[in-house]
């Protein structure tokens, strides 16, 4: 899509001439602010977790005055159905790793203040 046209999707979006904006995960996590998203849905799985948090995180911009609705949809025993089963498992070790790490974080400063 020309950059014209996508900026002029955004900005209907942005001030509710339009109530639906359709793109692809790799283009809503390049470069679009949708603060005025209150759902998002994806239709094609990605397997890479940067670009879906990405994408997910144009929604929760500054400036968001509602929560936001994410779903991804996938046909049962499609390859669309097993790219989404391995996002799963991906965001699902990331998220474990996180909190992991930010209870060693917790540990490490609590021991420093003693």
């Amino acid at each position: 899509t020309p950059r014209n046209a996508r900026e002029k999707a955004v900005a209907d979006l942005q001030n509710g001439d339009a109530a639906v904006l359709v793109s692809t995960i790799s283009a809503a996590g390049v470069g679009l602010t949708l603060t005025a998203a209150s759902r998002i849905i994806f239709f094609e799985p990605i397997l890479d977790v940067a670009a879906f948090r990405q994408a997910i995180g144009r929604a929760h911009r500054i400036g968001q005055k509602r929560s936001v609705a994410v779903a991804v949809l996938a046909a049962a025993g499609t390859h669309e159905h097993i790219a989404l089963d391995l996002l799963t498992k991906r965001l699902t070790a990331e998220d474990e790793c996180d909190q992991r790490v930010l209870k060693q974080r917790r540990l490490a400063k609590t021991f420093k203040l003693l």
